[in-house]
């Protein structure tokens, strides 16, 4: 059994340090030293911010295993932290506040996305250690307004003792996810209560996916094997490795599998091998698990690289439709000043897809924040795998609104011929060819010019030839008319 907990909140509220301390069962020193463990790229050690998705795996006393899957913070990597939330299947939530820095704006839309999609929370406040009583009181006043305003929670409970803890584990085994939000004190760097909070997610229950699909029945679904890819990597002597999670069936070693979709079609290989999390061969990738596979391609004549595998291609047991077309159920969600019509382009995260859409029809003319509306949309470049009733993030920037997919639709929509959209390859060969008509043009009027100019030149050299030979003729005779003058004079 795997569980995913997602780590969100604010920028500099101690999320990679908690995880850390969580993991590693350490203590920090107040200047960085436990979250350098978890960090991976060298400008997120020297600034101490996230920018990428990072999971951390742990095991739990009874071989189970906890994913922490630590997301980014600042605002600017929020596309990556929404991607993080939709595309890794998160069965739990951990909102880590900083009690000295209070509620800010990303804790806000982070608890948004969360609540929309309906995933349990808890939350943890950190860095008591260093933040007044006056300051702490104030932030956890905040934190029961901003629950309250979410329609969701009836009631918190700050966690003080071990009881407390079993009280809450009970409501979740019950699936009561949405009566209780727990909320732990704690400190990274005096240990404050962090023996309490791994006891709760050590105890955490399995949350099952029970969203079944209209158009197919439960024994259908269930003989499916579908593995969505997360990253891919190249690894010398061994090719092209990825890594997931077998969202539908299993993966075995030696299956043969087809990959897509790649440039629109499905391509056939090999699991030459599988790993899970802790670098363990193991032989089958069993239901909701993650780990790595080792990819054999059949075509060799099909030059394949990492980077053609990008966001939104699976791994299944035989090539599926692709939908280029489809309508869904969407929501706006309050706090943005926008409105919405036809031929609207926002980003659409839905899984591990990420791709711009045009909302070609809608049942209303406009919407606007709080509105809930029934909209056809089209992906705007390439088809991809889809099912009725994936949940689905539309963003423009910030968040905009949540969406369920009801139909899958077989005929293409269309936008209004003024908004026709255009591939980018194709745009650019109108801007060359616009080029080379500007050019050519140019090119002839300077011809043109040029041969005005000759021959203008060439009927002034003929006029200017012309008068002067009249004048060369008339000094002629002027001369002769003189030499007879003095030829009879002499005579």
């Amino acid at each position: 059994m795997e569980i995913k907990i997602g780590v969100i909140g604010s920028v500099d509220c101690s999320k990679t340090t908690t995880v850390s301390c969580l993991k590693y069962d350490i203590l920090d020193d107040g200047r960085g030293f436990a979250r350098q463990k978890v960090l991976q790229f060298p400008h997120e050690k020297e600034t101490g911010r996230t920018s990428s998705i990072s999971t951390v795996h742990l095991k739990t006393n009874d071989n189970n295993f906890i994913s922490f899957v630590d997301l980014a913070g600042h605002e600017k990597y929020l596309r990556t932290t929404l991607h993080g939330i939709v595309g890794y299947n998160i069965d739990y939530a951990m909102i880590v506040v900083g009690s000295n820095m209070g509620i800010s704006k990303m804790t806000k839309e982070h608890l948004s996305v969360v609540v929309s999609l309906k995933i349990p929370i808890f939350i943890v406040i950190g860095k008591i250690d260093i933040c007044p009583d006056h300051i702490l009181k104030q932030t956890l006043a905040d934190l029961e307004h901003l629950l309250k305003k979410t329609k969701c929670y009836n009631w918190s409970l700050q966690i003080e003792n071990s009881n407390q803890i079993n009280q809450v584990l009970d409501l979740y085994r019950t699936k009561d996810y949405f009566d209780i939000c727990p909320i732990f004190m704690t400190s990274n760097k005096t240990g404050e209560n962090l023996d309490l909070l791994k006891h709760f997610i050590h105890n955490l229950p399995l949350i099952k996916d029970e969203i079944n699909d209209i158009n197919e029945t439960l024994e259908s679904k269930s003989t499916r094997r579908i593995f969505r890819i997360h990253e891919r990597f190249y690894v010398k002597g061994v090719g092209i490795v990825v890594s997931g999670q077998s969202i539908e069936g299993g993966i075995k070693k030696g299956d043969n599998v087809f990959i897509g979709p790649i440039m629109g079609n499905w391509t056939k290989l090999t699991v030459k091998s599988i790993h899970n999390n802790f670098r363990e061969d193991i032989l089958e990738l069993k239901q909701n698990q993650t780990g790595c596979l080792a990819l054999n391609f059949h075509d060799k004549k099909i030059k394949m690289t990492k980077y053609k595998i990008r966001k939104g291609i699976i791994i299944a047991d035989k090539p599926y439709p692709l939908t280029r077309n489809f309508k869904a159920k969407i929501a706006i969600t309050t706090g943005h000043s926008t409105t919405i019509a036809p031929n609207y382009q926002p980003i659409i995260n839905c899984k591990t897809i990420v791709q711009a859409a045009t909302i070609c029809e809608m049942n209303k003319p406009v919407i606007r924040s709080r509105d809930v509306a029934e909209v056809s949309l089209r992906f705007q470049f390439r088809p991809e795998f889809i099912n009725i009733g994936d949940i689905f993030i539309f963003r423009e920037g910030n968040l905009r609104g949540i969406g369920k997919i009801t139909e899958l639709l077989t005929y293409n929509l269309s936008s209004s011929p003024s908004k026709q959209m255009i591939s980018r390859r194709q745009r650019r060969r109108d801007k060359l060819q616009l080029l080379r008509d500007r050019i050519d043009d140019e090119i002839s009027k300077k011809n043109d010019e040029n041969e005005e100019k000759i021959i203008k030149n060439q009927h002034d050299c003929k006029v200017s030839d012309r008068i002067q030979g009249q004048e060369q003729g008339s000094d002629h005779l002027e001369g002769e008319k003189m030499r007879r003058k003095g030829n009879t004079k002499n005579s």
